[in-house]
């Protein structure tokens, strides 16, 4: 392990311990310190002023090395932060600013940079206008994210949030943006994982930072991590760079954050969480967006992905509802989809996208109000089902054509299409040429388009088709064409 940041003590003021309940200890001595500042216990600890009470300073510790009553404290005069530089991508990081696991070359410019800081002003934002692409087809054509946007992942636990999250990381890395994944208070193990599985994947080696702590780490060091994560990602938008920062998750983050907020004796509110904890997150995720480039002519952007646990789906819950309200959206999965072998298990009625659909093509946008109003009418005849009622010839279809959809939306493959391929396979649902009737299965019929599409007149074709500004002028097109698409999902296609 090597550090990135190093705090040097000034021999100006030094304080003692008085009292030490951690990860809160109490010091005197100090006559002109500021809020926040770094300071250097005797130990060589370190901690973080937190708040003032006559001539005493509460400090969180941000180490497990012993502080004794009685021994010295200094200050830095610095405030928290960490060292970031180019190099960081393909390696993992402590929310101190060490590096840990293989060992980085020297960097050639780095900066500085603190890690709680205001979050930029309305002036200096752009509007979110281009899409995220993340490779689902539930996500990028019913509840599509904008490249700047904040969406909340919010779920029961082993629900499949970290897969889908890892594939969303895989996918924009592709793209050449960087990816901040950041796993708060974890076990080691789930720790390790993400690190094995980004230095197995080259595109995630090239373009991903992690920031993680465990649930070994001190409480002050967890209830750091999302701010750390969010400077490196700002370092990396600040570049010219597009972010993706996934937070996962920020349920844990505020247990933590809880806990020592009791210790510190700050008044509690409901759920026992200190009065402050919806400014402290809202404040964290109020620095992620749009921005404006410095030439002002386009926008470079952290897409924010927090993650956040539930129970039975409550979406009550205190934190969930506080988060729901900061973010501008929610993704739900839920447990019983997942049961029944739904990939991702999104619950469709229930996920929210409020600046999304803004990014959306024309005839994503058409797609979308057509989809939203049919799969309305699909669960309300799928509820009749359940009454033993006879179904009309239309109900039946109705039934039959939202099976196939909902079967286009679970992805048991793991196959990330690109969007001009999930509008044509979905055309092509709509239209109701694949079924296992005609000997083509839905998900060979992925794998088939997605490799055609690397074809430069396959690609070209499916671009020009997926130009259409409506849904009935796409439609009609891929009609006129049905003889040059079809045959691509079939199984013996070389294409």
């Amino acid at each position: 392990m090597s550090a990135t940041t190093t705090y040097q003590p000034l021999d100006t003021e030094a304080a003692l311990v008085t009292s030490v309940q951690l990860p809160i200890v109490t010091v005197e001595g100090f006559t002109n310190i500021t809020p926040g500042e770094v300071v250097i216990f005797e130990s060589g600890a370190l901690g973080q002023v937190l708040t003032f009470t006559g001539t005493k300073i509460t400090c969180l510790l941000h180490s497990k090395t012993a502080v004794g009553t009685g021994s010295t404290v200094l200050r830095t005069g610095k405030q928290l932060g960490i060292s970031v530089h180019d190099q960081m991508v393909g390696h993992l990081y402590s929310p101190l600013g060490a590096s840990l696991g293989t060992e980085l070359t020297a960097a050639k410019k780095t900066e500085y940079r603190e890690v709680d800081t205001a979050p930029p002003p309305l002036t200096e934002r752009h509007l979110v206008a281009d899409q995220v692409i993340t490779g689902y087809s539930v996500v990028d054509l019913l509840l599509p994210i904008g490249q700047g946007q904040r969406e909340l992942i919010v779920g029961d636990a082993k629900t499949g949030k970290s897969e889908f999250l890892l594939e969303i990381a895989k996918s924009q890395a592709a793209t050449n943006t960087i990816v901040v994944y950041t796993s708060i208070g974890k076990q080691r193990a789930v720790v390790k994982h993400l690190y094995d599985q980004q230095q197995a994947d080259p595109q995630l080696k090239q373009n991903m930072v992690i920031v993680a702590s465990t649930a070994q780490d001190p409480v002050g060091t967890i209830t750091q991590t999302p701010f750390t994560a969010m400077t490196v990602a700002e370092y990396f938008k600040d570049q010219g760079r597009n972010v993706l920062l996934i937070l996962d998750d920020l349920s844990t983050h505020a247990k933590f954050y809880r806990e020592l907020s009791l210790v510190a004796r700050k008044f509690p509110g409901r759920d026992s969480y200190p009065g402050d904890i919806f400014y402290t997150h809202a404040r964290l995720l109020e620095r992620a967006g749009c921005f404006d480039t410095a030439d002002k002519t386009k926008g470079v952007s952290i897409t924010c992905l927090p993650v956040a646990h539930t129970t039975n789906s409550d979406l009550t819950d205190f934190i969930v509802s506080n988060l729901i309200s900061i973010t501008d959206g929610h993704v739900l999965f839920d447990q019983h989809l997942f049961a029944e072998g739904y990939r991702p298990a999104i619950d469709t009625r229930l996920s929210v996208t409020r600046v999304g659909k803004q990014t959306q093509t024309p005839l994503g946008r058409s797609f979308n109000r057509t989809l939203t109003s049919f799969f309305a009418t699909y669960y309300r005849t799928l509820e009749l089902t359940h009454f033993g009622t006879e179904l009309s010839t239309q109900s039946q279809q109705v039934i039959s054509r939202g099976n196939q959809l909902v079967a286009f939306f679970s992805d048991k493959s793991l196959t990330r299409l690109p969007l001009s391929v999930q509008l044509v396979l979905l055309g092509m649902v709509w239209h109701g040429w694949i079924s296992s009737e005609q000997g083509h299965e839905l998900s060979t019929c992925k794998t088939a388009l997605a490799s055609a599409y690397q074809d430069e007149a396959h690609q070209t074709l499916f671009d020009q088709l997926t130009g259409a500004e409506s849904m009935d002028s796409f439609l009609e097109q891929l009609s006129k064409e049905q003889e040059k698409i079809l045959p691509l999902c079939k199984p013996t296609s070389k294409n």
